[in-house]
C-alpha cells in the first residue's frame, strides 16, 4: 500500500498569518500532525504561494522544526509516474490550508490575537463610521498611521493585526477595529458607546496624529 500523501499551506497554516515575507509564531497542531504522520510514512508536501527567498525561509523554517519535505510545490515522482505525466493539480489525500481546514481551527492565530477575538465587540453602523472618519480623521490619513507598525502615544496605541485594524484610547480603554477596511465589521469594546463618542474618540485621535506627526 503506498504511503498517504499531504500537501501543507505555510502561511495561515503552519505559521500564523500576516506575516509575509517573515515567520510568525508556530501553529503547533498543524506541524505536530504532519511529523506524526511522517513518523508513520506519510509523504510531505510544503504547499504555498511563496516564492523566491521568501519560499526559501519557508522551507528552511521546515527543516528547523523537524518537518522533512518530500516536494515544494510539485508532485511527488510517484504520482507523475502514476498518472504518466506531471498535473497541473498538486496530487495529495490530504490538503491541509487556512482556507479549508476548519479541523485544525484554521487560520491559526496567535494566543495574543485569540484574546482580541474573545473581546465582546459592539457593532457601529457603517456608514455612520465612515461619516465620522472622513470629518475628523480622513481615511488615508487614518490608514497611514499603521504603516508604522505599532505607535504607543500619550492617549492612544494603535497597531495592525494581520487584515484586522485596532485603535486603543489608553485612558478609557475603548478600542475600535475594523476588518480589512473601513466599514466592514467596524466595532468598539465597549457596550453603549454613542455616536457622538465615537466621534469624540477620532477627534482625540487625530490631535494625536498631528503631534506625532511632529516628533
Amino acid at each position: 500500500m503506498r504511503a498517504k500523501i499531504i500537501a501543507v499551506d505555510f502561511d495561515g497554516t503552519l505559521i500564523e498569518e500576516g506575516k509575509w515575507p517573515g515567520i510568525g509564531a508556530t501553529n503547533e497542531k498543524v506541524l505536530d500532525y504532519c511529523k506524526s504522520e511522517q513518523a508513520k510514512g506519510a509523504r510531505i508536501i510544503l504547499w504555498t504561494n511563496r516564492v523566491g527567498e521568501p519560499l526559501k525561509a519557508a522551507v528552511k523554517w521546515c527543516e528547523n522544526n523537524g518537518l522533512r519535505l518530500d516536494a515544494v510545490n510539485e508532485n511527488l515522482q510517484e504520482s507523475i509516474d502514476f498518472f504518466g505525466f506531471n498535473t497541473r493539480k498538486i496530487y495529495a489525500d490530504e490538503f491541509i490550508d487556512d482556507r479549508m481546514a476548519k479541523g485544525f481551527d484554521l487560520p491559526y492565530v496567535t494566543e495574543a490575537e485569540q484574546r482580541l477575538e474573545d473581546l465582546p465587540q459592539y457593532h457601529i453602523d457603517r456608514d455612520v463610521m465612515c461619516k465620522i472618519v472622513a470629518e475628523t480623521v480622513g481615511y488615508e490619513r487614518l490608514m497611514d498611521a499603521f504603516d508604522h507598525g505599532t505607535v504607543i502615544c500619550d492617549s492612544f496605541a494603535w497597531f495592525r493585526n494581520s487584515d484586522e485594524f485596532y485603535i486603543i484610547h489608553l485612558d478609557s480603554g475603548m478600542m475600535v477595529n475594523w476588518y480589512k477596511h473601513l466599514g466592514r465589521t467596524n466595532t468598539c469594546s465597549q457596550a453603549n458607546r454613542t455616536v457622538e463618542d465615537y466621534r469624540t474618540f477620532f477627534t482625540l485621535f487625530k490631535k494625536e496624529l498631528d503631534y506625532w506627526g511632529k516628533v
